[in-house]
């Protein structure tokens, strides 16, 4: 005679199937309404290319430096280092 489990233990099995089940779904009908949403959003190609007018200058720009790098948190150090040189050079004298 074979021997026959108890049913009251079987549950957790098919219970749990069914939760991934249902997070799957909700998974697929996210991404879907995502992939709607974006597609009418703006209805541009996200891969086009935009032109640039570079007929008028930039008002406001900063011009870069004539003689290399400069690198504003460094101009007080050269400025004091610039002022030491110049004490020296009087004192020199």
């Amino acid at each position: 005679m074979p021997i026959r489990a108890e049913s009251g233990g079987h549950l957790a099995a098919p219970l749990a199937i069914a939760v991934c089940g249902v997070a799957v779904l909700a998974l697929v009908v996210a991404g879907i309404a995502m992939g709607r949403r974006g597609a009418r959003s703006t209805g541009s190609n996200s891969h086009s290319v935009t032109e640039i007018d570079r007929s008028t200058p930039n008002v406001g720009a900063r011009p870069l430096p004539v003689n290399g790098y400069e690198n504003p948190t460094y101009q007080y150090y050269q400025a004091a280092e610039a002022a030491a040189t110049e004490a020296a050079n009087k004192d020199a004298e």
